[in-house]
């Protein structure tokens, strides 16, 4: 078994055990996790993206701007859309 099987089948049976938390990787490498809650997650995303402005740039965008944006980016990245099915 390679280093990624057995990652992936760790990574699936901690999701299995540990429902409310999820997998967050530590740093660049990608195989050191750290479990949190979603909550947890979305808050330190939304600090760093709130206070981080050498990595993320705030526009004053309204709901028509994102709109765009967003089917802009769909076209370009049609492997995003989920299917009627994933829903």
């Amino acid at each position: 078994m390679t280093v990624g099987n057995l990652q992936n089948e760790l990574t699936q049976d901690i999701r299995a055990r540990s429902h409310p938390y999820v997998l967050i990787p530590v740093d660049k490498d990608t195989k050191r996790r750290m479990m949190m809650t979603a909550e947890g997650y979305s808050y330190r995303l939304a600090k760093q993206i709130r206070d981080d402005d050498r990595t993320y740039t705030m526009l004053d965008l309204d709901v028509d701007d994102v709109n765009k944006k967003t089917q802009i980016y769909l076209r370009h990245h049609p492997e995003t859309v989920a299917s009627k099915n994933e829903i």
